[in-house]
């Protein structure tokens, strides 16, 4: 298995800021030290024995291949993979699962804290025992931050997916792992919908979620997991990441206790 870190955003929530936002020092790692948010996905993948990843960085972000590099002792070893820039997370994964061929693939968010032990390895067997195409890792929904909504059956299976406008109280979802039956669906409608990319964006951004639905409509099974019972943390947009540096602060800075 092989993963995937989607690093060539522009973070324009954050209004583009100086330094790219995967490299926010606001995860406190097992051992108490304080790391860039990115090493949330890399130890997660490290702790399910992925040996690999593809890290997909636009041309500006050198900044995050010189910090990652090549990984260390605590990460996957790292392959960078440069594009001049991205117009949509689709775009961006696609680029990885190219990379990865016929590997499963594992799937995660350089800019997300989450709290939930052995979740690429839970998903990977969710994968094994079902028999699914895709596994899916699901969190409880935030309120003051609308995230599409995944629709489960009883046994798990997936059986939809509802726009963040009306999901309410639905789980939400930011890990997966995958077979490569859906690294190329995704890689062919990324190609029907950008084709040989000139930098012109089509309208609207292609998300992953829309290909999952898609997925489904095709025949392939989706499996969920519950990951944790706490929300996950995006820090794309400045109120969060402000919450994510207070969390990290000593509890005399903070005011209180710090916790991430």
């Amino acid at each position: 298995m092989i993963g995937i870190v989607p690093a060539a955003g522009l973070a324009r929530r954050l209004g583009a800021p100086e330094t790219s936002k995967e490299l926010e020092p606001v995860y406190r790692a097992p051992s108490g030290e304080v790391l860039p948010v990115a090493y949330r996905l890399l130890h997660a993948f490290a702790d399910a024995g992925i040996a690999e990843a593809r890290v997909v960085t636009s041309a500006a972000k050198a900044d995050v291949r010189d910090v990652l590099a090549g990984g260390d002792a605590t990460t996957p070893a790292l392959n960078h993979l440069v594009v001049e820039t991205s117009p949509a997370a689709a775009f961006t994964v696609s680029v990885g699962t190219e990379s990865a061929g016929e590997s499963p693939v594992a799937l995660g968010f350089p800019d997300v804290l989450w709290e939930g032990e052995r979740a690429f390895e839970r998903l990977a067997g969710a994968l094994d025992l079902t028999g699914a195409s895709v596994a899916i890792g699901l969190f409880p929904p935030t309120h003051d931050y609308p995230t599409d909504g995944v629709e489960v059956a009883h046994d798990g299976r997936v059986v939809g997916f509802e726009p963040a406008e009306t999901a309410a109280d639905m789980p939400t979802w930011t890990l997966a792992v995958w077979r490569p039956s859906f690294s190329r669906l995704l890689e062919r409608e990324v190609a029907l919908r950008y084709g040989p990319w000139t930098g012109v964006t089509p309208e609207g951004e292609l998300a992953i979620t829309p290909i999952l639905a898609l997925a489904l409509e095709s025949g392939l099974e989706i499996a969920s997991v519950r990951i944790s019972d706490r929300p996950f943390l995006d820090i794309g947009e400045p109120g969060r990441l402000e919450a994510a540096r207070a969390a990290c602060r000593p509890a005399s800075d903070a005011g209180g206790s710090a916790t991430t």
